[in-house]
């Protein structure tokens, strides 16, 4: 579905991928990986047009996106919900969700809506309150939401679970994992590894641009001694096995 190929991309003379090349088939949840500043944001925002690549390749579906406007990405099918939720705080649940519907021309707008707010039930309880009164988990939900009224292909989430107690935190992780139980294909970045693999089918370790390890979670685990060699927190591994930054 998602084809990554050599790309190079940053934010003016900063380079911050090296290379990147990955792949999402449809149907999964990868995972990307990563310290703050491996460049894990700057991958999504690349895909999503909102960055353009200084070179390399990105097809979406077997056609190529790379440096596509992001209403044309959102239009092809893909949606981000970035780092921090990014809600416009002043306006209502409401006239946030109706924003992702903005590329839509089809008359299942209103149903669309309607059937979010089963889903979230708080959303549609709030519904005329503005998007700044919810918590961060509320807020999250609307973010989550209002991507999906895009009817994306591919759903790209950045952090979901930052800044969250513990509990919204699991809360978070049932969400991802039931969009991707009902068939949504989905790019996962977060810092809570131990949460993440447990619902990821496969995933990628970036570092300092470039990816150092691609597979399955039991690949992972098996070859990679993240607490040690990466993340610097509890993680468990074959210690038999592991080999850092095997590839």
């Amino acid at each position: 579905m998602l084809e990554i190929e050599g790309v190079y991309a940053g934010y003016g003379s900063t380079v911050a991928l090296h290379g990147l090349s990955l792949q999402v088939a449809e149907g999964e949840l990868v995972a990307l990986l990563g310290v703050n500043g491996a460049g894990k944001t700057t991958a999504l925002n690349t895909i999503a047009g909102v960055l353009k690549p200084l070179r390399g390749r990105i097809t979406f579906q077997g056609e190529p996106i790379a440096g596509r406007p992001p209403e044309e990405i959102v239009r092809r099918g893909i949606a981000l919900v970035p780092e921090r939720r990014r809600i416009f705080a002043n306006l209502t649940v409401g006239e946030n969700l109706r924003l992702g519907t903005a590329t839509r021309r089809d008359r299942q707008v209103q149903r669309d809506i309607a059937a979010l707010c089963e889903r979230f039930p708080i959303l549609g309880q709030r519904f005329d309150q503005p998007g700044g009164t919810l918590s961060g988990g509320e807020q999250q939900q609307l973010a989550i939401a209002r991507a999906l009224l895009s009817r994306p292909r591919l759903l790209m989430l950045d952090e979901p679970s930052l800044g969250l107690a513990p509990l919204l935190v699991e809360e978070v992780f049932r969400m991802i994992a039931q969009l991707h139980d009902e068939g949504v294909t989905i790019l996962l970045v977060e810092q809570n590894v131990e949460r993440t693999l447990a619902i990821a089918d496969r995933a990628y370790l970036l570092h300092m641009g470039r990816i150092e390890f691609s597979g399955t979670v039991a690949d992972l685990r098996r070859h990679v001694d993240i607490a040690a060699a990466y993340l610097g927190g509890p993680l468990p591994c074959d210690t038999d096995k592991r080999t850092p930054w095997a590839s």
